[in-house]
């Protein structure tokens, strides 16, 4: 694949490896622990961010403005660029706003996940969550059968942080970074150390899904799993000390969230979407829930762009500026959005064909202005299922010029 110019519009010991098991790509669960974090959106206009002794930047209380990725403001001489994490050790990334994806690997492009009864939801390569923070973006893979937690500057080359392992998803913010399980592991210096296993006292032992959020003085860590009557939601703030809603409708929230949906924040509010069309939110800082129909289920995952919380079910985009209120458009053309991803620099939305069997020959790239107005992407290859999406920034090359 080849890279086309753009010009941007702005600037281990394993962990209950005895009961690790998920379900696929379409269905939701079965048995182990993993959580996956999305980071959260970019700012809202309420002010200024409070600066840090790091250089970064304090989430305010009502959730914004984050200038950058992370909290942090956009890094001088990088690229804003998308990396696409996918079954197999997969990885493919964008330096053009979704226009073209380049350097495209996996672990082995010869394989046919779901074809000849090969599991790559259960497989040491199998795509579990991936995220940027401040200098690197981070990937964990392994699911059923461990590896651990890759980092990369670049979205290209991997190196190993956390080893024989598995989770099921990560989230960074802050400066920390959060391995997702029922028993957590946390970084605050990029991957060079852990800490031990930190219990989250997470009802289940199924971690489904996972992010940071910016909202609150200081931006929460968030997890979605299995509980009793319905998945289960613990917070915290470091990533150490977690605590579970005071008020949280127990079989309404988070249900199908593990490809599907998210967890993702904006103006002041927290919301959880569920692949089954249902959106609950909270204001007050993740102590009080609310339900709020979307629709009879969605396709994608779900992101913030700054104003609007967006989820898209077949060929129709749902949006709200409160998590409450979701108003219906249709796409044109009719899409069919799986992982998707939005990054603040370019205002400009990615996503990957979503539902069952759509990789390979079937798989399809897009990019989006407005969320409603889709392009085919002209350059890119499929290949193994896509997972997940993470905007972020890279170093300049040949290959990723600066805008």
């Amino acid at each position: 694949m080849s890279n086309r110019a753009f010009l941007a519009a702005a600037l281990s010991a394993l962990v209950s490896v005895a009961l690790a098991c998920s379900g696929s790509m379409e269905a939701s669960d079965e048995r182990d622990g993993g959580t996956t974090r999305p980071d959260a959106g970019f700012g809202t206009d309420s002010g200024e961010p409070t600066p840090r002794e790091d250089g970064g930047t304090t989430p305010e209380e009502d959730g914004g403005p984050i200038p950058g990725v992370d909290g942090g403001p956009p890094p001088a001489d990088r690229v804003p660029v998308f990396v696409a994490q996918g079954h197999a050790g997969r990885t493919v990334r964008s330096c053009d706003g979704g226009e073209s994806w380049i350097d495209d690997t996996s672990d082995d492009d010869a394989i046919r996940c779901f074809s000849d009864g090969f599991d790559c939801d259960h497989h040491p390569g199998a795509g579990k969550g991936i995220v940027y923070g401040r200098d690197h973006f981070f990937a964990t893979f392994g699911w059923g059968m461990p590896r651990g937690v890759l980092r990369s500057t670049d979205g290209v080359t991997w190196e190993p942080t956390l080893e024989g392992t598995t989770f099921g998803g990560l989230a960074y913010g802050s400066g920390v970074l959060v391995a997702s399980a029922r028993n957590a592991r946390v970084t605050e210096d990029q991957g060079a150390t852990w800490n031990d296993a930190v219990d989250t006292t997470l009802e289940g032992w199924n971690v489904r899904r996972s992010a940071w959020v910016n909202v609150g003085a200081t931006g929460l860590f968030v997890i979605v799993g299995d509980g009793d009557g319905g998945p289960d939601v613990v917070l915290s703030e470091d990533g150490t000390t977690w605590w579970h809603p005071t008020s949280f409708p127990k079989g309404e929230c988070g249900n199908g969230v593990q490809t599907e949906g998210g967890i993702v924040a904006g103006n002041g509010t927290l919301v959880i979407v569920g692949g089954d069309g249902m959106a609950c939110r909270s204001t007050d800082g993740g102590r009080n829930f609310t339900s709020h129909r979307i629709s009879d289920g969605t396709s994608s995952q779900a992101v913030f762009d700054g104003t609007h919380f967006w989820v898209w079910a077949r060929g129709t985009g749902y949006r709200s500026a409160d998590g409450a209120s979701w108003e219906s458009m249709s796409t044109t053309p009719s899409v069919d959005i799986g992982p998707v991803a939005y990054h603040p620099a370019l205002g400009r939305f990615v996503a990957v064909r979503g539902g069952w069997q759509t990789w390979y020959e079937g798989q399809v790239f897009w990019h989006s202005d407005d969320g409603v107005r889709w392009t085919v992407a002209g350059t890119f290859s499929g290949g193994h299922p896509i997972r997940f999406v993470s905007e972020g920034w890279a170093p300049p090359s040949d290959r990723c010029p600066l805008p």
